[in-house]
């Protein structure tokens, strides 16, 4: 469905999100988990050094509390954020206005039993706001299972969470954007000798086998494949040009030796006291040396055409003189199987063609359908001009081509199935297409029940 360039773009922009967001994921974890540890470590500093002050000997909870309150002021103690409370299971003693709702931080989490010497960290939420607590067992007179609750707002650390996620969802498109764009740019210049090879081969046919596909420098799998296309065109090129030779050398061979045999036959054929059987005899010999002679003409101009040799020898000629030529040789052909002519021609189309291969092409065509129109039917050519070049339509009302063969009609040596009994060599029609393309025109053909069959020629005037 899709380009195997835009296959690669699309995998690589894939692959590149998925990337982008395992890596953004990790990081933003592992973000997370260093500044949770940072802040419970500071926590622990924090209630050590508080606790580093207390006397030796046990002190109860209020006198302990003001050792704690005086070493708490001191300049080096932690942030000012951390605050801490005396805890027992008695009473709680805490900063007075430390924090608004610090007895209410203190309920939920006794509510909730998280404070425990088993648990020492804990997370207490308030109001949307979190709160982070450290719990470090101390031994109080009176009190033998009391701890020391050390407090931070984990609002600076909420705020780095939250900008680090827009900025993971802002950078995370614009990354997609930028992989999709990068693959896009390395499929295009990864393919782009997979395009040159392909506007190459697209580019070769019989009449310039000798292009070839640009290697390159690199000795990659490219230049591997590069190479290996070369190297099957020079294979055809050789076979093409092999074929084009025997066709051209046997069919100029073969002119000579029929043409003799010809004229030896008509010599004979003059002589007198012959028997009519005898006579029958020459005249049907004459009849093949005459379709084999026709068969080499038809062959060698193929050859020439294909080796772009075709000699042309342009004259300007009026093409409306040179079709009722045609149509008057093959008016006794017509006339034997009752055919009449409607001809609408212009009045003086001249063009710059040569003579006998545009005549060889008209004679090729009316021939033919006069050859496969049924008796007591008409043919239609019309013969017209514009600023650029000269229209000539040929229409007979046979019966139809089939698609499938008319796809293969200007192939050569191909026949419909009504022509398989017919003496020709379909070479006809591929002959028409060799001549007009030689002179820069184009024939097309259409055939249907209701229009007949149309055979469309346009000369460049």
């Amino acid at each position: 469905m899709f380009k195997i360039s835009t296959r690669i773009t699309l995998w690589y922009a894939l692959s590149t999100g998925v990337t982008i967001l395992i890596m953004a994921s990790v990081m933003y974890n592992i973000f997370e988990f260093q500044r949770r540890k940072a802040i419970d470590e500071d926590l622990i500093d924090f209630a050590e050094t508080l606790v580093s002050d207390l006397p030796a000997e046990q002190p109860d909870l209020e006198s302990a509390f003001d050792r704690l309150i005086e070493r708490k002021e001191r300049p080096s103690s932690k942030p000012r954020t951390h605050r801490f409370a005396l805890s027992s299971r008695d009473s709680i003693i805490y900063e007075a206005g430390s924090f608004q709702n610090l007895d209410s931080i203190l309920n939920i989490a006794e509510d909730k039993n998280e404070f425990s010497f088993s648990k020492p960290f804990n997370t207490v939420n308030l109001n949307g706001q979190d709160y982070r607590t450290y719990s470090h067992q101390i031994k109080l007179k009176h009190f033998p299972e009391s701890e020391l609750i050390v407090f931070t707002s984990m609002e600076r650390l909420n705020e780095s969470l939250v900008l680090l996620r827009q900025i993971i969802f802002l950078v995370t498109p614009f990354g997609i954007i930028l992989a999709v764009l990068i693959g896009y740019l390395i499929a295009r210049l990864s393919f782009r000798r997979v395009r040159q090879i392909t506007e190459t081969a697209s580019a070769i046919s019989v009449t310039n086998l000798d292009l070839r596909v640009p290697v390159g420098r690199s000795q990659d799998e490219l230049s591997e494949l590069a190479s290996t296309f070369n190297n099957m065109i020079n294979r055809l090129d050789s076979t093409f040009k092999s074929q084009q030779r025997f066709i051209a050398d046997a069919s100029h061979d073969i002119r000579t030796p029929l043409t003799v045999i010809q004229m030896e036959l008509e010599l004979i054929l003059e002589k007198k006291n012959q028997t009519i059987e005898f006579q029958e005899a020459i005249e049907r010999a004459l009849k093949e040396v005459s379709r084999l002679n026709y068969l080499s003409d038809n062959l060698l101009i193929l050859a020439r055409a294909d080796a772009n040799q075709l000699n042309i020898n342009k004259k300007i000629l009026r093409l409306d003189e040179l079709l009722l030529d045609c149509l008057n040789q093959l008016y006794t052909l017509a006339k034997s199987k009752n055919i009449s002519y409607l001809i609408n021609l212009d009045d003086a189309v001249e063009a710059n063609v040569d003579e006998s291969l545009l005549k060889r092409v008209f004679y090729n065509i009316i021939e033919n359908a006069i050859k496969y129109s049924p008796e007591n039917n008409k043919l239609t050519v019309v013969l017209s001009s514009t600023d650029k070049a000269v229209i000539i339509k040929m229409k007979n009302y046979g019966m139809p081509i089939p698609e499938q063969q008319l796809e293969k009609i200007f192939d050569r040596f191909q026949r419909g199935d009504k022509a398989r009994t017919s003496k020709g060599f379909g070479l006809g029609l591929a002959i028409v297409q060799a001549i007009v393309k030689a002179h820069d025109g184009t024939v097309n053909i259409s055939s249907n029940a209701e229009d007949g069959t149309i055979i469309s020629l346009s000369l460049p005037l």
